[in-house]
């Protein structure tokens, strides 16, 4: 397996460069992006240079953002569990401020990450 960094602004050149990019022989053939939002955007950069999403490069975003089930095929994306990191967040400043709960306790490891697979990856 080889990583690859390519550049990619939110905007629809800066997708079109990548897209041109992943055009070449030997370029990549699978792509995580930072966001659904930029998924979305490199999804449709594919699509105008008739790359096939997966067959020709796997697409997979990240925040699992409801359009990411829009798209087709549809975006995989990597849900980050923020709403379970915000309790912790608040869980812990409250501890600090001595104001938790008797009893309450706060998980030593809130984050978790889940794929959801979608027709993209």
């Amino acid at each position: 397996m080889r990583v690859t960094h390519i550049p990619l602004a939110e905007s629809p050149s800066a997708a079109a460069e990548a897209a041109e990019t992943l055009a070449q022989p030997g370029a990549p053939t699978a792509v995580f992006t930072y966001n659904d939002e930029y998924g979305a955007l490199l999804h449709a950069a594919l699509a105008d240079r008739a790359l096939r999403i997966p067959e020709d490069v796997a697409l997979i975003g990240a925040d699992d953002q409801p359009i990411a089930s829009y798209l087709r095929p549809a975006l995989s994306s990597v849900a980050l569990g923020v709403p379970e990191l915000a309790e912790h967040l608040f869980l812990h400043i409250q501890a600090l401020l001595g104001r938790l709960p008797e009893g309450t306790k706060v998980p030593q490891n809130p984050a978790h990450a889940v794929v959801v697979q979608r027709a993209s990856s």
